[in-house]
């Protein structure tokens, strides 16, 4: 390069660090992506990241090639710092162990999953946490979104010890009530995904232990544990990670925006009137609201626009309350 162009070259640099605007304008005329804003690092995470600085960088060059198949997660939603680093963290080990030459082949699926479990149990506590900083409320959702499940995958609270915060919930309680509270609800195939890396986990980790290697033992004898393995991919499981974090991101971010969920009037007295929504325990309706669902009996449903957490405005649904002449 000549010495004109190098001259040229400089003052455009100089120009886009004083010009923002121009500098953004360059980069979009050059079809160069701006790049999204970075979160600060805490110190348990720059420390990580220093450890395995050469790891991460291959893992993140691979995922970048394979952008077009396997969606990359973001956990930028994460107000909590440290249960964000967690998440990045657990979510670098996953890549690592799909890609290390140095586990053996056969092991490398089975650990991603543990470490993409460990995201979904983190996930979900997270979200719980931040919907429900009420336990009796989280319990009685929890018992609402599993009842239709089969014996042993309904919430009763009886868990053998006390609960005192939602980390203390078996994480397939969690996974069952997300996926059926929804609207409508989330696949069997997805719910059975998440639920089996539970499985895996556990499986897994008794292999490291010398009185029990577990992981073949359960592979042969287990033959859900090895349908999982043999008919999941890495794909599979990260595509599933990711829809995950996209829905609990939108929820936590239209908690705060009004939007309009369905309801149903759960106590009608004289003096007031409770409503359920979202599988959370009932709730008194505002009394200005009390006019909007005058002629409404027990049992009668309609639509709640919740804002913040709170009820803000009931709207009638296509078909009208029953009303005794």
């Amino acid at each position: 390069m000549d010495e004109i162009l190098r001259t040229t070259l400089d003052k455009v640099v100089k120009l886009c660090d004083q010009r923002p605007d121009f500098g953004a304008e360059l980069r979009r005329r050059l079809g160069i992506p701006t790049a999204p804003a970075t979160i600060p690092l805490s110190s348990e995470l720059e420390e990580y990241l220093t450890e395995v600085g050469e790891d991460v960088c291959t893992i993140r060059d691979v995922l970048q090639i394979q952008q077009d198949i396997d969606p990359e997660i973001k956990y930028d939603f994460v107000d909590d710092r440290r249960t964000r680093d967690r998440l990045i963290i657990d979510n670098l080990q996953m890549e690592s162990k799909a890609l290390s030459t140095r586990i053996p082949e056969d092991d490398r699926f089975p650990l991603f999953c543990v470490y993409a479990f460990y995201q979904v149990e983190n996930l979900l506590n997270y979200f719980y946490q931040r919907k429900y900083p009420d336990l009796d409320s989280l319990e009685e959702m929890l018992r609402e979104n599993t009842k239709s499940e089969n014996e042993g995958f309904r919430y009763s609270g009886r868990t053998g010890r006390p609960v005192e915060s939602v980390s203390d919930i078996e994480s397939h309680y969690l996974v069952n009530a997300f996926c059926n509270s929804r609207t409508p609800p989330l696949g069997t195939n997805f719910k059975i995904r998440l639920s089996g890396l539970r499985r895996v986990r556990n499986a897994f980790s008794h292999r490291f232990f010398e009185i029990d290697p577990g992981w073949d033992r359960a592979m042969e004898s287990d033959k859900w544990l090895d349908n999982f393995i043999r008919y999941n991919t890495s794909i599979t499981i990260r595509k599933d990670l990711k829809q995950l974090a996209d829905l609990i991101a939108q929820d936590l971010l239209s908690a705060g925006t009004p939007h309009d969920v369905p309801g149903v009037i759960s106590s009608m007295l004289v003096s007031t009137c409770y409503v359920r929504y979202d599988g959370k325990t009932p709730e008194e309706l505002p009394k200005r609201l009390w006019g909007d669902v005058k002629g409404y009996k027990t049992g009668d449903r309609l639509t709640l626009t919740i804002s913040d957490g709170k009820i803000i405005a009931v709207k009638h649904p296509p078909f009208s309350p029953k009303v005794d002449h």
